[in-house]
């Protein structure tokens, strides 16, 4: 795993060596011509918080990955955190950046599968949010009064009796499935986000020798 951070001292610098061996990163390096703190680009200021940036979004390990932040969350906290302008905008060469570095990542083996597992446990909750609405909407339509007095049975154009879909009992039958389903969901969630947990720290043996942050110092701690 290619580091994009070293410690110098006490001092929390670029690992210039490491990021001019790909392409997507030395780009980001190279067009830092100067910022404020650093007129002539020297420090490389503003290449560190693009850094920091695309650490905080993409790496497996840091905070937002690691709480599960929605992609808004994930790009406010990042902002914050490498002192980005409030109103910075990902462009191509960040963009070609992040991807790279995603790539790199899923070099690891246990990295893919945490991936995957990650992948699941998002879908499994879009999955209960829409069940959940479904369950909404048959609440609201059994406690309006346009429902009141619906025959169990219908007849349809072929003259034979069928369940009527508007029905209290049709309803509630509607309801209990949708429940069965979040249970049958809420019941195996347990176990992925067990196996979560393992892999989460396999990652993290692997990664071990190659982590982006050593000693005590945290991302986002430079002193401009």
């Amino acid at each position: 795993m290619l580091k994009l951070f070293k410690i110098e001292g006490d001092m929390l610098v670029l690992d210039k060596d490491e990021i001019r061996l790909i392409s997507e990163f030395r780009t980001i390096l190279e067009r830092d011509k100067g910022s404020k703190g650093d007129t002539q680009g020297r420090k490389k200021f503003r290449a560190f918080s693009e850094f920091a940036y695309i650490y905080h979004k993409k790496d497996i390990l840091s905070i937002p990955n690691k709480e599960g932040y929605n992609k808004d969350k994930t790009h406010t906290f990042a902002i914050k955190e490498s002192r980005l302008p409030e109103d910075w905008k990902i462009d191509k060469q960040i963009q070609e950046a992040i991807d790279k570095y995603k790539e790199l990542q899923l070099d690891i083996p246990s990295l893919k599968i945490l991936s995957s597992l990650k992948r699941g446990l998002s879908t499994s909750s879009e999955v209960v949010d829409i069940i959940v609405d479904k369950m909404q909407d048959t609440i609201k339509t059994l406690l309006s009064a346009d429902i009141d007095g619906e025959d169990d049975w219908i007849t349809n154009d072929e003259g034979q009796a069928v369940p009527n879909p508007n029905s209290t009992e049709r309803k509630i039958e509607k309801l209990t499935k949708h429940l069965d389903r979040i249970l049958a969901i809420a019941g195996k969630l347990p176990k992925t986000i067990d196996e979560i947990g393992k892999v989460t720290e396999k990652v993290k043996q692997e990664m071990e020798d190659g982590n982006v942050i050593r000693g005590n110092r945290q991302l986002g701690s430079r002193e401009a």
